[in-house]
């Protein structure tokens, strides 16, 4: 089975899309002149560490909206465990 995970970056101006498929990264991109100028400026390397990180940061900010969620969860199973018990 052929794993992509995808990464997608995008404002009214800019879009960048990073997959990565069993044979590399693919980067797609397109937006106002000056970004792509700058995107094709990178190397394939640059380009492909600039998807690692974005990714890394999408990851960590889900984590924390997860973590943040489950504390809201627990402070709610605590409220109705404690008018429960009154």
């Amino acid at each position: 089975m052929r794993e992509k995970v995808a990464v997608f970056v995008s404002s009214s101006k800019r879009y960048l899309k990073c997959v990565r498929t069993p044979s590399g990264w693919k980067i797609y991109y397109k937006g106002d002149p000056a970004f792509v100028k700058f995107i094709r400026g990178l190397s394939k390397e640059e380009k492909i560490m600039l998807c690692k990180r974005l990714s890394a940061l999408i990851q960590k900010s889900t984590r924390k909206e997860v973590e943040k969620i489950e504390k809201e969860i627990e402070r709610e199973f605590k409220r109705l465990k404690a008018l429960l018990e009154v």
